[in-house]
């Protein structure tokens, strides 16, 4: 998925003015607690609902065994979520080493028309909490991780079909490379459209993004899925002696 967000997108992404929130919410710990909180207090009221006939003593046993501890569950992970939540801009900037004043800049260019979301899935609630955004100057890779990057610091980009995955099997995936070798994203299990819509968006905002996994210079064969390393000091060698 690569679009262009419409106003009323982008207005239903400023959780609490913070689009970066917003996105960093998708996921936590509290937020499955107080599912399950609600959840325990729905069956408490159906189970409620059943023994009603046998008298009010028995409702309120069941009120108080099934429907409260849901009731504090739901609380206790709602306060939970919240405080998570509430650190969006220290975890984005431990997950992407980036100061606050970059985080904040991110988030602004992403109100700017030219920007652009990008993710792997659809355009529903869900899908825009999990989507990544591309602006002038920074990319938020899709997913829950807080990470940004600055453009301007991507090397390679492409898609493989014979990505040696951690379990030892291959998929095809999306990798994105930086000038620090040490510093690298990959998403298993994409499809070929979806991966080339971000890539062309990448190539797009910076064109010196290598976007092949096995390409030739200097009558030397480059295999970027095995040789991150080579691959990078390859672009940042080129990228120096362009600006001699």
């Amino acid at each position: 998925m690569r679009m262009i967000p419409n106003e009323a997108q982008k207005a239903k992404m400023r959780k609490d003015g913070s689009t970066l929130k917003y996105m960093y919410g998708a996921v936590g710990a509290g937020r499955g607690i107080a599912a399950g909180g609600v959840t325990l207090m729905v069956c408490g009221a159906a189970l409620a609902a059943l023994v009603s006939s046998a008298g009010a003593a028995q409702v309120l046993v069941m009120g108080g065994a099934v429907i409260l501890p849901g009731a504090l569950l739901t609380l206790w992970g709602t306060a939970k979520q919240k405080k998570r939540d509430d650190g969006w801009v220290q975890a984005y900037m431990a997950g992407s080493g980036l100061s606050e004043t970059e985080i904040r800049q991110a988030e602004a260019e992403f109100g700017e028309p030219e920007s652009m979301l990008l993710g792997f899935a659809g355009t529903g609630k869900q899908d825009l909490r999990k989507a990544g955004f591309l602006t002038a100057h920074y990319l938020k890779l899709p997913g829950a991780e807080p990470r940004i990057y600055r453009v301007q610091d991507l090397t390679a980009c492409f898609f493989t079909e014979k990505f040696l995955c951690p379990d030892g099997g291959y998929a095809k995936a999306v990798l994105l490379y930086t000038r620090d070798p040490e510093e690298f994203a990959y998403f298993e299990d994409v499809t070929e459209k979806a991966a080339g819509d971000m890539i062309q968006a990448v190539a797009a905002a910076n064109p010196s993004v290598i976007t092949s996994p096995y390409f030739i210079y200097e009558d030397r064969e480059y295999d970027a899925v095995n040789q991150r390393e080579e691959v990078v000091a390859l672009h940042n060698r080129i990228m120096a002696q362009a600006s001699e």
